[in-house]
């Protein structure tokens, strides 16, 4: 088969003529390109999966940051909260489940955003908005694995929850 026509812009890299300025067609970008959002998320993922909390946080916050209106940017901001909410910064990890809920409403980490809310705010002592959020959580996804969760833990507080129909 005919070999495709070389292109111009991307000349063979060989060593540079010392002294000799850079290509005119090639200044250099402001900043580096984003890799690809999949390519991003997974080794955010991978990193997170490992237990490298700090290294994989930073590497979510960038899925968020260059794709904020990708679908995986609400899962990546999910992610955040988890690592958050393991290192007791309960605070930080309501702000990323908040996120979650408003900003990516059709992501499927909607449900555990608003499981894992309750439960940081119930951690930070806030009993009566941890209820609510797990209230709203229920009436949501009354069906969802976690407004089982949800259930279980309302009820282990001793408070009534009206079962689902």
């Amino acid at each position: 088969p005919p070999r495709p026509p070389a292109r111009k812009e991307n000349p063979p890299a060989g060593p540079p003529t010392p002294g000799a300025p850079p290509p005119p067609e090639a200044p250099p970008p402001a900043a580096p390109a984003a890799p690809p959002v999949d390519d991003l998320y997974k080794t955010a993922l991978g990193d997170y999966m490992g237990a490298k909390y700090p290294l994989a946080s930073s590497e979510f916050a960038d899925v968020v940051k260059n794709y904020p209106d990708h679908p995986l940017a609400g899962n990546a901001s999910f992610y955040q909260g988890e690592i958050a909410y393991r290192a007791g910064k309960y605070q930080d990890a309501i702000k990323e489940y908040d996120k979650v809920i408003e900003q990516y409403g059709d992501s499927n980490k909607v449900p555990v955003s608003h499981l894992h809310k309750g439960q940081a705010l119930i951690a930070l002592k806030q009993n009566d908005a941890g209820v609510r959020e797990l209230r709203a959580l229920i009436q949501r996804f009354p069906n969802s694995p976690e407004a089982m969760q949800a259930r279980s833990k309302l009820s282990g507080m001793g408070i009534t929850v009206v079962p689902k129909r």
